[in-house]
């Protein structure tokens, strides 16, 4: 099966990485160095990377915890005193820079950063954008026909799709927060209110059939055909 991509963007959420306060780590008596990596990206993803990196450092054990941006937040947080990871890679740069100014992060200025513009990094190196993500609405393209898929936001809230909405849960997800952020603000510019932003949520909410809890099971489930589009 394959997944399409209505023609909408919404946001462009900044995805970053960030080296972490602990250093890469000796693993064992054999030297090897290790390194840990919190990334929001998913499984499939992590994979290859891990596999592209190994080949040009395989003296390093990599290891990756697989979770939400803000899950990440909280971690390093409880973990402030006892830092864990090397890396931190993938969040909103709201996010880093919150956790830049709560002294979570450390300096690191890579090779490329100079390639990086300033308004996608941090002033005092603590974080970088790798690439900006535009928001998109994702569907079963097996069970859903193009011209039937949502073109624009509203359409999402068509009663025909009803329990036919899969979303990533937005607590843990920065991205979901973008795009209930973007309508929010959609509707406040208009009216100096959020309230229509409040009403559109609501408004999804009955057409949502579940909240996932990360983006590996939201592409399962719309492989099963539990429902047959999101939000991305």
């Amino acid at each position: 099966m394959s997944f399409k991509t209505s023609r909408c963007l919404l946001a462009l959420l900044l995805l970053s990485f960030i080296l972490l306060p602990s250093a890469c780590r000796s693993s064992g008596t054999s030297g090897n160095k290790s390194l840990l990596i919190y990334t929001p990206h998913g499984q499939d993803m992590l994979r290859d990377f891990v596999a592209r990196y190994k080949e040009a450092h395989p003296e390093v054990e990599v290891q990756f915890l697989d979770m939400g941006s803000r899950e990440v937040l909280e971690r390093l947080r409880a973990e402030r005193n006892r830092p864990q990871a090397d890396l931190w890679w993938g969040a909103a740069h709201t996010t880093f820079q919150t956790a830049a100014d709560e002294n979570l992060l450390a300096v690191y200025r890579p090779s490329w950063a100079d390639k990086v513009p300033p308004e996608s990094r941090d002033a005092q190196g603590r974080w970088y954008g790798t690439y900006e993500t535009p928001q998109v609405i994702v569907y079963n393209s097996e069970l859903v026909k193009a011209e039937d898929a949502p073109q624009d936001w509203d359409e999402v809230l068509d009663a025909k799709w009803r329990d036919k909405v899969l979303i990533r849960n937005p607590n843990p997800s920065d991205s979901m927060r973008a795009i209930f952020g973007a309508i929010i603000w959609r509707f406040y510019k208009e009216t100096n209110s959020p309230a229509g932003g409040y009403d559109w949520l609501r408004k999804l909410d009955a057409n949502v059939h579940e909240y996932t809890a990360d983006p590996t099971l939201l592409f399962q489930k719309l492989t099963r055909g539990e429902g047959t589009i999101s939000l991305w």
